[in-house]
């Protein structure tokens, strides 16, 4: 399964045809391949069916952004074959766009889009459960508690768009609260991960520990960024080496001089608080928006920053879309693009690497 690049309610089902039937030994001979979403038949294949091919076929009806179930169901002159193979498919379309204004959600939005986990069951007194949303100075604020040292709490933001080669910045504020005789704030993990649930936070951004207050106009604010690369080249060299970072307390400073950046997936993502101490604290008047890129080198010749024995070209626009694949740069230069911002993925002397250029 593989949801569409460009984050379209469409994507593609994989399979290799069965070499024999239901019956050992019997050689198969396939009338029909049915793709079926979430019960529904939505596709049907019924020519170059042969043994052991290797298929594909593209679900250009999916009806909204989600994760649906999907299985292909093969046919000879006998009827169906046993053991259909089905999957759940990653996360089809996209999340929240974030620009320039930014993502800041209001506290209805806390309720209905935020996804709240107490893995550990641990809980106070005096609160029903030790994660809450409250509302302060009008803003919407993240209660942690735990009353055991070894909390396993979180809160992860509905899906959002990373686009590849952006610079994103969140902000926030975090603060102590609760216990009056407090000496030290309380420590949690920021994290981004690829989807909703906890094993899905796969990159630490920052441990932050919350300020030693109990009003949160004296809170300082934090700022943080995270650079969206290509998933699988999350050790690309990019223009800009300052803008890498190792995801952990050693991040090193980016694009905005001292705020810490890391390198997160590009594609749907998601942000997520981790409580993993005893204490109380709040996090609040969180927003994460898309900042002004820098260091890009204008060029007009787009081969002028790629090396001849370059391979594997992927090119991509600057919202994150794949724009074209060349093997090697004679046939970069052979692709047809309209003028605007690119960044141009590639392989040369064993490294991957990318560049920006303007065409």
């Amino acid at each position: 399964m593989t949801p569409d690049p460009n984050r379209e309610l469409k994507a593609s089902v994989s399979w290799t045809n069965p070499t024999e039937m239901n019956i050992a030994g019997i050689p198969a001979v396939i009338t029909k391949a049915e793709i079926i979403r979430a019960g529904e038949v939505v596709g049907e294949i019924t020519e170059g069916l042969e043994p052991g091919a290797a298929m594909e076929y593209v679900d250009e009806s999916v009806p909204q952004a989600g994760q649906y179930y999907y299985r292909v169901e093969i046919y000879g002159e006998n009827g169906k074959t046993d053991g259909a193979s089905g999957l759940q498919s990653p996360w089809i379309g996209g999340g929240k766009t974030i620009d320039e204004t930014g993502y800041c959600p209001e506290r209805s939005d806390l309720d209905s889009e935020w996804h709240v986990y107490n893995i550990n069951g641990d809980t106070t007194g005096d609160w029903d459960d030790d994660v809450t949303w409250d509302t302060e100075y009008g803003n919407p604020v993240f209660g942690i508690t735990s009353n055991r040292q070894a909390a396993d709490d979180w809160a992860i933001s509905p899906r959002l768009n990373f686009d590849l080669g952006c610079t994103y910045e969140i902000s926030l504020k975090s603060y102590a609260t609760g216990y009056s005789n407090a000496t030290s704030g309380v420590n949690w993990d920021l994290h981004a991960g690829t989807g909703i649930k906890p094993e899905d936070m796969t990159t630490k951004i920052a441990t932050i520990t919350s300020d030693l207050t109990y009003k949160a106009d004296e809170a300082t604010e934090r700022k943080f960024r995270i650079k969206a690369v290509d998933p699988d080249e999350l050790a690309v060299a990019t223009l800009s080496e300052d803008d890498a970072a190792t995801g952990d307390d050693d991040a090193e400073a980016g694009e905005g001089g001292d705020i810490p950046m890391v390198k997160v997936p590009a594609g749907v993502g998601t942000i997520g608080y981790h409580a993993n101490n005893k204490g109380q604290c709040r996090v609040g008047w969180f927003s994460i928006k898309r900042v002004e890129q820098s260091g890009v080198e204008k060029v007009s010749e787009k081969s002028s920053l790629i090396p001849e024995n370059a391979s594997e070209i992927a090119v991509y626009d600057a919202a994150g879309r794949l724009a074209g694949r060349a093997a090697d740069t004679a046939a970069l230069r052979s692709l047809r693009l309209d003028k605007g911002l690119y960044l141009i993925s590639f392989k040369a002397d064993g490294k991957r690497r990318a560049v920006k250029v303007v065409r």
